[in-house]
């Protein structure tokens, strides 16, 4: 299992703190990895941190919100993925894009590398890597899209 932990303005510390918290069930202990030092320094008043699997991979889809009024993008997104867990110099930066809107929620990849979105707070969409092209997904503005995993194992 694996967490993102985001700390920010820490009284005591001198550099903000960005890190993945992951726990091995069957040793049933914690450990911590940094992520990529580009996140890390970016502004992280505004950033946001997503964990995710991308072609088996640990990925992070982070999300950099700027301020309304702020000529631009609405969001400058980049995706990581970790290419030999657990090896901090093997986080390789797979995509770097500018969101069409205020990006509220990342919700992961398809099996065909897409990106799934909440723009806005209302609209859900996929984002294309190889084409750059967005498509709306008829989706309910309430609705939630989960993970499934298949796995052998029964509950």
């Amino acid at each position: 299992m694996h967490w993102s932990a985001l700390e920010f303005d820490v009284p005591w510390a001198e550099s903000k703190y960005v890190s993945i918290v992951s726990f091995d069930v069957a040793g049933e202990v914690f450990d911590e990895m940094p992520l990529p030092e580009e996140i890390v320094r970016m502004d992280n008043g505004r950033l946001s941190v997503y964990l995710a699997v991308l072609n088996d991979l640990l990925a992070v889809f982070a999300n950099l919100n700027k301020a309304l009024g702020h000529p631009g993008p609405d969001s400058v997104c980049s995706i990581w993925v970790m290419r030999e867990y657990g090896v901090h110099e093997s986080w390789t930066k797979m995509y770097s894009f500018e969101a069409r809107g205020l990006v509220t929620n990342f919700n992961g990849f398809t099996r065909n590398g897409e990106l799934l979105m909440e723009i806005g707070g209302l609209e859900q969409v996929s984002w294309n890597p190889i084409t750059g092209q967005y498509a709306n997904l008829p989706l309910p503005p309430q609705s939630d899209l989960v993970t499934v995993i298949e796995s052998i194992v029964s509950p």
